[in-house]
Formats: structure tokens, sequence, C-alpha cells
């Protein structure tokens, strides 16, 4: 369980969620975030494709979407 703070560069506000997720399988992860402050509730699954690349999709009641993602560490 985590809490997750995330900033709309748009529209400049801060939303916080409570986030409960759990690996279904080494490289598959899902989780489900309940908005604090506010009713938006998403559910998440990413899934990894190598060290680093990711595939990432976000659906709730107002909006949905996927993403590619490429993690670099140093």
């Amino acid at each position: 369980m985590t809490v997750e703070t995330r900033q709309d560069a748009e529209q400049e506000t801060r939303e916080t969620s409570l986030v409960l997720g759990k690996y279904l399988t080494p490289r598959l992860y899902v989780a489900y975030a309940a908005g604090v402050a506010n009713t938006l509730n998403v559910f998440r699954v990413r899934y990894e494709l190598s060290k680093r690349w990711f595939l990432q999709t976000e659906s709730s009641s107002q909006e949905s979407g996927g993403d590619v993602l490429f993690r670099i560490e140093r």
C-alpha cells in the first residue's frame, strides 16, 4: 500500500491517492488507486517488456489511456 501524489501541469492541481497493487507475475503489476480528496478511482496495469521498457495503461470513469515507458537508472 502506498500513497501517491500527482500534479497536473495544465490545471496546476494536486491529487493524493491511496494505491493498492500487486505483482501477478514478475512482469505484470496491477494496482487500484482511490482518490483521497476526490472520488476519482484509477485502475492501472503495467507490463515489463524488458529491464528498461514498460507498457502501462490507466482507466477511470473520466478517462483512460496508455503509455510506453523507458527507464534510465544511474
